[in-house]
């Protein structure tokens, strides 16, 4: 019989004997077992694993306070990282560190964009009202039959 002869509740009767055949097939095994214990991979503790056992006094709190005071401040926090340090950090800021334009920039190629009233107008338009001047509003194909 072919497909389309059957109506969707006979389809969903067949779906479920077959579904009911491979259920009663399937057998869980909940038994584990490891041949031998030696051979198991042990995985290490995380790196960054600390368990702090040290206690430090006041002075010494003190002294390592300021000592990170020394290392990290706020000074150099706006300046970009080829003027804080020396050399890259990392090894993925090696590409791009030492970067300075190799020539002056020429005045015959460099055509900076300018604006006219127009845009102007449109940059304050959308600046007011969130959209721009050309947003359209409403549908955007006119229907033929709206005017009769």
């Amino acid at each position: 019989m072919p497909a389309a002869a059957f109506d969707p509740v006979a389809k969903n009767r067949i779906w479920k004997e077959f579904c009911d055949r491979e259920t009663a097939t399937i057998k869980l095994n909940t038994h584990f077992s490891v041949s031998d214990p030696s051979k198991l991979d042990v995985f290490p503790e995380k790196p960054n694993n600390m368990v702090p056992e040290l206690s430090l006094d006041q002075a010494e709190m003190d002294e390592a306070n300021d000592k990170l005071r020394e290392l990290c401040t706020v000074r150099d926090a706006f300046k970009p990282p080829q003027e804080k340090y020396d050399l890259p950090m990392t090894s993925s800021q090696e590409i791009g560190w030492a970067t300075r334009m190799l020539m002056p920039r020429n005045p015959m190629f460099h055509k900076p964009r300018n604006s006219c009233d127009i845009t102007r107008y449109a940059d304050a338009y959308y600046a007011d009202k969130g959209v721009t001047p050309f947003t359209q509003v409403g549908p955007k194909f006119a229907d033929p039959n709206q005017g009769l």
